[in-house]
């Protein structure tokens, strides 16, 4: 492993990696549409996917001519980097950067099949078409040039790098300490909902006695209503019972015609005797010239026209 291998890797690292930032960039243009660094770092390169791509050039180089073993050698290579970026990013400093939780074919949503198969796509890329590009640019520029470019690059990496350590070390405790009461505080609401959901069930379950017991005075007062109308029909039918019959049309039009033929003799037997009366045959009340009931005129009857001496 000489100086110039050491500067070929070194700026292979950063090419693949600030590659790897331009594709995420892009992906959430598209998705946001606005510019989102998806770095750990401050500087334009995502470690992950420079370390994939180094990964995959070294353990690619025996069997280069077979293209889809080279695409095998990707999908795990490049699956095992992210699962081990992963889970030290997580253990060692609290952060979880992606989660591939629900999506198909996902371990611990720390990898999925997705990206494997779009990694080892990737591989093909790099293997293929921009690593020998990339080398013919490396020896391009002459060893004492790699080599300096790769020293000054590596060194801004690893600052970068450590200063983002510390930064996430330094703000672990406030976010903990935020996380703890946001958890406090759901905690709380949680409570308070529960109390109000409580406070409903019961209200709600009043709201049913009292709509039940409405409906219970409504039954009362519809069924003593329809008791007063049945009484107040019976009423009714009984006092039709009692009225008089009324004579049928037929005997109605002949005492009419009756009427008119004696209406003169009837005229001047009630000038001539004012105090007149006529009864009826048999058991009846007594009628004058015109007909009127006398009991129901004056209310005295025919003993009542008797004391009068008539």
């Amino acid at each position: 492993m000489t100086a110039e291998w050491w500067s070929r890797l070194i700026i292979s690292f950063l090419a693949y990696g600030f590659l790897g930032w331009i594709l995420e960039g892009v992906v959430m243009l598209i998705e946001k549409h606005r510019l989102i660094n998806r770095g750990f770092l401050t500087g334009p390169v995502l470690p992950i996917y420079g370390f994939g791509a180094v990964a995959i050039l070294l353990l690619t180089a025996p069997v280069r001519s077979q293209p889809w073993l080279v695409f095998v050698v990707g999908v795990v290579a490049a699956s095992v980097i992210e699962f081990i970026g992963h889970l030290g990013l997580e253990k060692l400093l609290g952060l979880v950067l992606w989660d591939y939780t629900g999506r198909f074919a996902n371990v611990q949503g720390r990898v999925c099949l997705t990206n494997a198969l779009g990694f080892g796509v990737a591989g093909l890329f790099v293997v293929y078409v921009a690593d020998p590009w990339l080398s013919r640019f490396v020896d391009g520029l002459g060893l004492l040039t790699s080599l300096s470019v790769a020293s000054v690059l590596a060194t801004l990496v690893v600052v970068d790098f450590v200063h983002a350590v510390v930064a996430v070390v330094r703000v672990r405790p406030e976010v903990e300490s935020a996380v703890e009461s946001l958890a406090a505080l759901q905690t709380r609401l949680e409570s308070r909902l529960d109390e109000l959901a409580a406070t409903l069930d019961e209200q709600v379950a009043d709201g049913r006695e009292r709509l039940a017991e409405s409906r219970e005075r409504l039954t009362e007062g519809r069924d003593r209503l329809l008791e007063h109308a049945d009484q107040t029909r019976d009423r009714l039918q009984e006092a039709r019972a009692a009225l008089p019959s009324l004579p049928s049309p037929t005997t109605a039009l002949r005492h009419q015609r009756v009427l008119r033929r004696s209406r003169g003799t009837l005229g001047r037997l009630d000038q001539a005797f004012p105090r007149g009366r006529m009864q009826r045959r048999g058991p009846g009340r007594e009628v004058d010239q015109h007909g009127v009931d006398q009991r129901g005129a004056d209310g005295r009857g025919t003993d009542a026209r008797s004391a009068d001496g008539h």
